[in-house]
């Protein structure tokens, strides 16, 4: 049986954890909002975007260069052909279908299955998509799904440090988005897959695959076609070309920042769920200490009383057995 000192210390402690869970509970809601305001201004500023290209698009006839398309084409050179004479890497000779896949996960631990759940739904997917270890590049985002990648055996070329605030993020995106343009240089940037959480509701969410670039043609021709939403319709006097490409370049640079704030969302979505629970065990343990230590208080009370009584008793004998 523990002695009323060890079930002291053991509910301090227990009483630190419930602070600490409090505390992370706290930080969560506040994450959780302050992220929701940066998708909020994300969607307003991907409406925008989706307008400029209507207008750029208005008078594209269908048969001039696709090459407008290419949100990299002012960022690097292009990449060197794989026929190319001479001595070349192994990576200058991949295929121009190389696929990088960005994997979004956390940076802190305390998020429940967060980590494990995004990392195996990425290599699932890959692996449904016919995708080959050797055609394709791992980017993780957070140290905790960069571990799991590992413990998987899939080699992870670049991990990306996340921040929990939006400014950070945003840094983080930039860092990520100049990366691309360097794989794209070095012929690895056929195409760029995003997976992670997308919240829904509370704190549920699900497991999304985006295909982040090429943009689907498709959807570029269907806001050209569609009616301009008034009776004033816009100009613009710059080239036109190079105006498309600015304008795709920033909806992909809105894009995967929009991905990254629905996955911190998540995350911290997911971290409150298991404050919660951890809340609601540390509640349970305390309770079951507090009981076991006033059972513990009340059993020695009880044995000091019976040691009082039987030595009154002793002494009432002792004085009636005297002449």
């Amino acid at each position: 049986m523990q002695t009323l000192e060890v079930l002291k210390r053991k509910i301090g402690n227990a009483k630190d954890v419930q602070s600490v869970v409090s505390a992370m509970k706290v930080l969560a809601i506040v994450s959780i909002r302050q992220f929701e305001k940066s998708l909020a201004s994300l969607k307003d500023y991907q409406r925008t975007l989706d307008l400029g290209l209507q207008a750029t698009l208005a008078d594209f006839s269908g048969n001039e260069d696709e090459a407008a398309y290419d949100p990299f084409a002012y960022l690097t050179p292009a990449p060197k052909s794989a026929g190319k004479a001479g001595p070349e890497s192994a990576i200058e000779n991949r295929p121009a279908t190389h696929t990088c896949a960005v994997v979004f996960g956390s940076e802190q631990g305390l998020s429940g299955q967060f980590n494990e759940s995004v990392a195996s739904y990425a290599l699932e997917q890959l692996t449904a998509m016919g995708i080959a270890r050797e055609d394709r590049s791992l980017l993780a985002l957070g140290d905790h799904v960069s571990y799991r990648l590992k413990a998987a055996r899939e080699p992870v070329q670049k991990k990306f440090v996340i921040e929990g605030s939006v400014k950070a993020m945003r840094q983080t995106v930039q860092a990520l988005f100049l990366y691309f343009g360097e794989m794209q240089q070095r012929g690895e940037c056929g195409q760029i897959l995003l997976f992670h959480h997308k919240s829904l509701t509370g704190a549920h969410n699900v497991l999304n695959t985006s295909l982040l670039y090429p943009l689907d043609l498709g959807s570029l021709r269907h806001l050209r076609d569609r009616e301009w939403p008034s009776s004033s319709l816009p100009v613009f006097t710059m080239d036109r070309n190079r105006l498309l490409a600015a304008l795709i370049r920033q909806y992909i640079r809105a894009s995967l920042e929009q991905a990254f704030v629905e996955s911190l969302v998540s995350e911290n979505a997911s971290r409150l769920v298991a404050m919660q629970v951890a809340e609601s065990n540390v509640a349970d343990f305390l309770d079951d200490l507090r009981h076991e230590f006033n059972e513990q208080r009340q059993s020695e009370i009880t044995s000091e009383i019976l040691d009082i009584v039987a030595g009154l008793e002793a002494m009432e004998k002792s004085g009636m057995d005297q002449p």
